[in-house]
């Protein structure tokens, strides 16, 4: 199969010959560009009820033998002035079909047929076009639903996906209206055609094909027999290869795939012909629709389960499919942005062919374009409300998957690539089951792959997971289901985009975490605190059992991030929260694993207050579900405390710490809390106390450091510790005045560690409390630990 860009540069390259030279040149193009045969056509029959596909082989200069046909018979009583009113008509019917006016678009379309070149109905012809102009200007709603996928701006992607995936063919959905230089012939096959259109999209199938039909052979009779048909042989072969194009798509769609392939040769036959004899300066056959045409041709090949053709263009299949893709994606890659759909698509099939092929490399390479424009046009789709243009990345991300994991697993036998490998597999085996057995498998590499820390990949499979368990959601609503079964696609839906927060949480992007975050509890937790239960189903991008979701991070101190003050949902309050007791467990602990992970993302954005109003949402679910002593309980008392203290709220950081310390005294197990931790932020909370004036509260929470310290078992040398926190108790006393309890724990700080420092602040407690003897004893020895520092700071000679 030639290209499109060769023909074209193949017809422009030549000279142009004599009048006899010419007719054999085009005669021997036509013999090159054969059609199917009749017997083959024979062969592959259609149903008595649908009218057998026409084809020709022939020289369309041939001079007229025989013009008994009616269409032969307009042709040479050209009348311009009701021609251009027909062509008038034309261009409204077409219009109101683009609106989706079936009925309005028909009638015009039938008024045009009956508006002949003799001047019959040319008054009533004037008048359909005023008001196809008013019904254009009208805003009202379509007269009929016409096919969704036929009239939509925004076709399916053309992407090659097996069984219930498949979309099909592309059907060329829009209205011909022919140029300024026509005949009544011309017109009638433009009217037929698009009276064919009105039809296919009111899917009435036995109607579009017999138009459709009527076209082809039309076009067949006028190209055989009329020397006058050159002027206008693209016109005719455009009509002939759209209707076979669509023949094509409705063959397809009713499982006929023998007759689709027939079809969709002939198409590509025609347009060859249109590119030998299209003039440099015309744009007869726009490049976008040849490319949908040798697509729909390798959909067929590639899916059609080995159907056979029966021209030339099946040589080599395999290399013919690849030349077309390449084609296609050479067409669509210089006439498109590089990030629309349709090179997407091109992109994909061929990383598919090279992938079914074992070019791994090649494959890689494709399917990686397409990814780059998968993840470029989430932003552009997420408020598009159809399906059909949306690009699904989980075939392709399985396929990278594979080439990836495969190629490396020889080196890498563990358990979880293993594990990824035959869900991948699986998955593509059973691309075709129902959506229940998606959401598990979807779920399962979503996690594997979470688990090895390849997040981005885990996301697309999350996405995807939360997009069928919001159909499945959606579609029981329209069923009026039980509330048993609607609450458990909620807590469905809560843990998938939980786990998406998850990750978004890991890659830094916590906005859009948030977003998921606050969609999990919104989805039933509303019921709990907050009165107002509707749910937004948009998302920052596109979504597509349950294994065990992703746990909650290792609580981290505070970083200086730029607060975030923007919330999708307005987080319920704890008074609000009455009904908490009313969940089960299983959902207590999803909820507050989400409201811990939110106060994670709000502290690591310094959004303290609503980083501690999370975490203590999810302090009263875990002490409803686990108790008021759990280790779980002391950690988010902890990092409430920690807020609190960032906050400068000491008094409230101080009660959040003595109890969360409490149950770490009761407890065996620590929980999360590390002993070191736990002991600076003590010491810290004990200096913003000071500075603050209140000794007490920094007595308390040096207190607190020495008991920690006599029982730590995750410090091995905390005797420098003990001493120095000793110190710190002595001054707090001596700050209060009360210098018997401050030499007396000045003292036990000498006992751990003596030095000039501790013994000079000895000495002077001492004379404070009028002991001169004692003061001076103590600062003698102070003395004589000065001395022995210097002269071990001495160096040698």
């Amino acid at each position: 199969m030639k290209s499109f860009a060769q023909h074209q540069q193949q017809h422009r390259s030549q000279q142009h010959p004599s009048s006899e030279d010419a007719r054999q040149q085009k005669r021997q193009r036509i013999t090159c560009e054969t059609l199917p045969s009749s017997a083959a056509c024979a062969a592959a029959a259609p149903p008595s009820t649908i009218r057998q596909p026409l084809h020709f082989i022939g020289d369309h200069d041939a001079v007229v033998r025989q013009a008994s046909s009616p269409f032969l018979l307009a042709f040479h009583a050209q009348q311009p002035a009701a021609i251009q009113q027909r062509s008038a008509l034309l261009d409204i019917g077409a219009r109101l079909f683009l609106r989706g006016k079936l009925q309005e678009a028909m009638t015009v379309f039938d008024m045009a047929a009956s508006a002949t070149s003799n001047g019959q109905h040319a008054s009533m012809a004037t008048a359909f076009v005023h008001w196809g102009e008013q019904m254009l200007r009208a805003k009202q709603l379509p007269s009929e639903q016409a096919t969704a996928s036929f009239l939509s701006e925004l076709p399916p992607v053309d992407t090659y996906h097996e069984d219930d995936g498949d979309v099909g063919p592309r059907a060329f959905s829009k209205p011909l209206v022919p140029g300024a230089r026509t005949s009544d012939a011309i017109v009638d096959l433009y009217i037929v055609y698009n009276r064919a259109l009105v039809q296919h999209a009111r899917s009435d199938v036995d109607q579009a094909i017999a138009l459709y039909s009527q076209v082809v052979s039309s076009v067949q009779r006028l190209i055989s027999s009329s020397p006058a048909i050159a002027q206008h042989i693209h016109d005719l072969c455009r009509l002939a290869m759209s209707s076979h194009n669509n023949l094509c798509q409705i063959y397809y769609a009713e499982q006929a795939e023998s007759l689709a392939l027939v079809q969709i040769e002939n198409a590509i036959s025609f347009a060859h012909i249109i590119a030998n004899h299209q003039p440099s300066n015309d744009d007869l056959l726009p490049p976008l629709d040849y490319a949908t045409i040798i697509s729909n041709w390798c959909r067929i090949q590639v899916l059609g389960d080995g159907i056979a053709t029966n021209t030339n263009i099946n040589t080599n299949n395999d290399e013919q499919i690849q030349a077309s893709l390449n084609e296609i994606l050479r067409i669509r890659s210089s006439n498109l942005p590089w990030d629309h759909v349709d090179v997407a698509a091109a992109h994909y099939n061929l990383g598919l062919h090279a992938y079914n092929s074992t070019k791994y490399k090649t494959a890689l390479s494709h399917f990686t374009h397409f990814m780059k424009i998968a993840s470029s046009t989430k932003s552009a789709n997420k408020n598009n409300n159809s399906n059909n243009n949306i690009l699904n990345p989980i075939p392709a991300v399985t396929c990278i998957l594979l080439i990836k994991n495969q190629f490396s697993i020889a080196n890498d036998k563990t358990k979880n690539t293993t594990d990824l490998i035959n869900a991948l597999h699986t998955l593509q085996d059973n691309s075709s089951n129902e959506n229940s057995n998606k959401t598990s498998i979807y779920n399962y590499i979503g996690t594997l792959l979470f688990h090895q820390k390849d997040y981005h990949y885990s996301l697309f499979f999350f996405h995807e997971e939360l997009c069928l368990e919001e159909e499945a959601t959606k579609q029981q609503q329209q069923q009026q289901q039980t509330n048993d079964d609607d609450d458990n696609n909620n807590i469905s839906v809560s843990v998938t985009c939980n786990n998406i927060g998850r990750i978004l949480q890991e890659l830094g992007q916590y906005t859009e975490a948030i977003y998921y975050y606050q969609r999990s509890l919104r989805l039933e937790f509303c019921e709990v605190g907050n009165d107002d239960k509707t749910t937004s189903t948009d998302s920052p991008q596109r979504r597509r059992q349950k294994a065990s979701s992703p746990t909650a991070a290792t609580p981290s101190s505070s970083s200086a991030s730029t607060p975030s003050t923007s919330n999708y949902y307005p987080i319920p309050t704890i008074q609000a929260a009455t009904d908490i007791s009313k969940l089960s467990s299983a959902t207590m602990n999803l909820y507050s694993t989400v409201w811990y992970n939110l106060g994670l993302i709000h502290d690591k954005m310094s959004a303290y207050p609503d980083a501690i109003q999370a975490f203590q949402m999810s302090l009263l679910l875990r002490k409803t579900m686990l108790g008021a002593d759990h280790p779980d309980v002391a950690c988010l008392l902890y990092n409430i405390g920690v807020l609190q203290m960032e906050q400068q709220m000491l008094d409230g950081a101080s009660e959040s710490f003595r109890d969360a310390l409490r149950i770490r005294r009761v407890v065996v197990s620590t929980g999360q809390l590390n002993d070191r931790h736990v002991i600076k932020t003590l010491q810290k909370l004990s200096s913003l106390h000071r500075t603050k004036g209140n000794i007490d509260g920094a007595l308390e929470a040096c207190q607190e450091v020495v008991s920690l310290l006599k029982v730590s078992k995750e410090i091995d040398d905390n005797q420098h510790d003990m001493a120095m926190i000793l110190r710190d108790i002595a001054e707090l006393y001596h700050m209060k005045d009360d210098l018997i309890q401050a030499l007396d724990y000045a003292t036990k700080s000498s006992q751990i560690t003596s030095g000039a420092s501790i013994l000079l602040f000895i000495g002077s407690l001492q004379h404070e409390l009028c002991e001169p003897i004692l003061a001076q004893s103590t600062f003698h020895r102070a003395i004589q630990c000065l001395n022995t520092d210097q002269s071990n700071q001495k160096t040698p000679l």
